[in-house]
């Protein structure tokens, strides 16, 4: 983002913006409650208990992302975990590939749900098919038009979407790959 927002000015002052923004990031999540949607866990909960394996690629960083995973209590529910410290930014494939190397899955056996553009776009550029959330940074237009397949309106329907989609896959399609 701050490539984008600040492309004129010098690399080392980008970086130094980055630094100061995971520091400023961290503090704020440290301090207050994980910023965690309405509905979220309940959903996982479900997803979990039919037998989907799930994982995260996110934008955010390891130690913002540990720390959130470690107060919910939600560590072991996700089977790979990629964040930006390893994996260059979205759209860039890589951290949807690094998930599918680490769980052995197919990108056809896959599907990414997520919240903005980029998301929508990093799962075309893997060859995975998306659902987009109607609940984030991008409206559900913006979504379908970067390539989601369905808009969820809320958990409960994010859950019967993604029911549906692995009732028409085989038995192995049991992977969801969630935007935090």
């Amino acid at each position: 983002m701050v490539d984008v927002l600040a492309s004129d000015a010098p690399r080392t002052l980008r970086e130094k913006i980055v630094a100061g923004y995971r520091l400023r990031y961290f503090d704020a999540v440290e301090n207050e409650d994980p910023p965690v949607f309405d509905g979220a866990e309940p959903a996982i909960l479900r997803l979990k208990a039919a037998g989907v394996q799930m994982g995260l690629t996110t934008g955010k960083s390891q130690r913002s992302l540990d720390f959130v995973l470690e107060r919910m209590r939600w560590r072991d529910w996700f089977a790979t975990i990629q964040t930006a410290d390893d994996n260059p930014s979205k759209p860039d494939p890589t951290m949807i590939v690094r998930a599918l190397a680490e769980t052995g899955r197919e990108a056809s056996d896959t599907i990414l749900v997520g919240d903005t553009r980029y998301d929508m776009r990093m799962a075309r550029a893997a060859g995975v098919p998306a659902i987009g959330v109607g609940w984030g940074y991008n409206a559900p237009d913006e979504l379908r038009a970067e390539g989601a397949s369905a808009i969820a309106t809320d958990f409960g329907h994010l859950v019967s979407i993604l029911s549906a989609w692995r009732q028409t896959h085989d038995d192995a399609a049991d992977m969801a790959v969630r935007d935090v």
